[in-house]
């Protein structure tokens, strides 16, 4: 019996029913979706490594660099690395190193090629639920060739974005076919590739909510309250791997990555997310001046913060009283909204202010909102469907060549650096890359004032002062050395790294005591820290300790053996 719709609320329009002819997926659409996006990204596998993140992921990785093995899965399952826990994402670069080396351009074109099949992917699964197939095609290409897409696939580092949303959209398809017909092994099927997406990048925590949107619309399972309640059951085993899978990411980055209330008021990070979505927004529309990193902005204008709520509340309100009429503007709305929630900066990770790669998944609800609005506006005037035809064409192609454009500035550090020096202001990250981006071409005296000039803006960044330290010490300048690390260990006083180049600075110094402090001091900080056994060796063994100096490299040894420097520190002694 159809259920009556109450009096003076419009029917929400009834999703078309499925049917052989539409479900079949048109090939050469396909086909044109992922050769086109091959071809906007074809250049990146002529790209290099950056200094930032793609360094300690793959090619200063000891790990990684040694490829796939028993050992290597074991230690991406055991702990957490890099301030994250995605252990198939560390298997997918170990996989990357055994079949091409630490090779850059391999590596790269395994990104664009998952980007390209997530692409695919995405137009089948949007087809099979909404039966709309030019309508899917475009929210797919918009996916595929969006310039802010680029620093997700683009960067090696963040191959768990593309890895991630590659399992997020198969889950998408794999949902179309069970609201069709539900069967438990579809269902089992659903929590493999959800439990992969999620030990890709916990990212796809918020899918579960995604879900429940799809069943609103385009899928029509949320016609009453026994249907709801019914949805939601059927997603507890999904919302038990969300949050087991939000503990797991909070602990990981807890202390090594998270900001706390006292670096990062709770007053200004509610500031910060609001303006976020504006930005995403307003660079969705006009993606220009993208950037690696944007820096936090301690003091933004409150007018301006008050602006984009109203504007956020407006379009929320909009999206809720028009659920029926168009039911596409609250499922759109919603999914942007809700998946931008655990990288939105409440809590917050890092000390970027927003980041272009996390709009990767959040942004196909904007795509999907615009493309159905537009096409219904069309859909009741017939003279307007040829105009239509030839903007969707234009932007796409505007979208491919700012992509082919933003693209370009990837190539390497040196390039991505500077560009982002050049559309970003005080940017200390960015300056602390270049830095060491040139360190890597052995341009260190090229890369001084680019190290001051990010300690200059934050005088509390550790690592820049390290590096400024590093490269004095390079030139001579000892004293100026000591000066930037000993600033670096009252700010991190459990960094062995930096007690060790303290302590070394000091024994060429002659404070051969104070140096013996901080190697020892390094040790309490790791005490598997080799060079600092290897510092102490060497001071033993300036002393004529030389039975000291032995113990201390036999004990390096024990930890690491195959480290040459040992073997020839060892072969120096009497």
């Amino acid at each position: 019996m159809a259920q009556k719709q109450r009096k003076g609320r419009a029917a929400r329009p009834a999703a078309p029913r499925p049917s052989p002819a539409k479900l079949t997926v048109t090939p050469w659409i396909a086909a044109a979706l992922f050769f086109s996006t091959l071809i906007v990204y074809w250049r990146a596998s002529s790209f290099a490594f950056v200094t930032y993140d793609d360094n300690e992921y793959v090619y200063h990785n000891d790990v990684v660099s040694r490829g796939l093995t028993v050992d290597g899965i074991r230690w991406a399952f055991a702990g957490v690395h890099s301030g994250n826990w995605h252990p198939l994402t560390w298997i997918s670069h170990m996989l990357d190193v055994s079949l091409f080396g630490v090779n850059a351009g391999p590596q790269h074109f395994i990104s664009v090629f998952i980007h390209a099949a997530s692409t695919v992917v995405l137009f089948i699964a949007l087809t099979r639920m909404t039966c709309a197939i030019a309508r899917s095609a475009t929210v797919a290409a918009l996916f595929a060739l969006h310039p802010l897409h680029v620093q997700s696939v683009a960067w090696i580092a963040e191959r768990k974005d593309v890895l991630c949303a590659l399992f997020g959209v198969i889950c998408l398809l794999l949902y179309a076919s069970l609201a069709r017909q539900w069967s438990t092994r579809k269902y089992i099927w659903l929590l493999i590739v959800f439990t992969l997406g999620l030990l890709s990048k916990q990212m796809l925590v918020t899918l579960p909510f995604v879900l429940l949107l799809l069943d609103f619309w385009p899928l029509q399972r949320l016609q009453n309250a026994a249907e709801m309640r019914s949805r939601v059951i059927e997603k507890i085993p999904l919302f038990f791997l969300s949050a087991t899978a939000s503990i797991v990411v909070y602990l990981a980055q807890r202390g090594v990555a998270v900001q706390t209330l006292a670096e990062v008021p709770l007053g200004l990070r509610v500031e910060n997310a609001i303006l976020s979505y504006g930005r995403y927004l307003l660079n969705t529309i006009w993606p220009s001046r993208l950037a690696i990193f944007y820096p936090y902005d301690f003091a933004p204008s409150a007018a301006l913060v008050a602006l984009v709520a109203i504007l956020l509340a407006g379009i929320t309100v909009l999206a809720w009283r028009r659920r029926n009429a168009q039911p596409y503007l609250l499922t759109g709305w919603l999914w942007y909204l809700g998946m931008l929630i655990p990288v939105i900066g409440l809590i917050q990770v890092g000390t970027q202010s927003y980041a272009d790669r996390y709009t990767y998944l959040p942004l196909i609800g904007v795509f999907l909102a615009l493309v159905w609005v537009v096409a219904d506006l069309v859909s009741t005037r017939p003279g307007l469907k040829q105009p239509l035809i030839a903007a969707t064409t234009a932007v796409l192609l505007a979208c491919a060549i700012l992509t082919w454009i933003q693209l370009g500035f990837w190539a390497d550090g040196e390039t991505l650096f500077r560009h982002a020096l050049a559309v970003t202001h005080e940017n200390s990250l960015a300056n602390n890359e270049l830095g060491m981006a040139l360190n890597e071409q052995l341009r260190f005296d090229d890369a001084i004032p680019y190290f001051r000039e990010a300690v200059r803006i934050r005088p509390g960044y550790v690592d820049a002062r390290v590096n400024l330290g590093n490269n004095l010490a390079r030139r001579g300048q000892v004293t100026g050395a000591i000066k930037q690390w000993e600033e670096a260990v009252k700010l991190a006083p459990k960094e062995p790294d930096v007690h060790n180049n303290l302590g070394i600075a000091y024994v060429a110094t002659g404070h051969l005591e104070e140096g013996q402090k901080q190697f020892r001091m390094a040790l309490d900080a790791d005490p598997r820290f080799v060079p600092a056994m290897i510092s102490q060796a060497r001071l033993a063994a300036s002393r004529g300790d030389v039975a000291a100096a032995r113990r201390e490299l036999l004990r390096a040894q024990a930890i690491d053996p195959d480290n040459d420097q040992i073997r020839s520190e060892l072969a120096k002694l009497p």
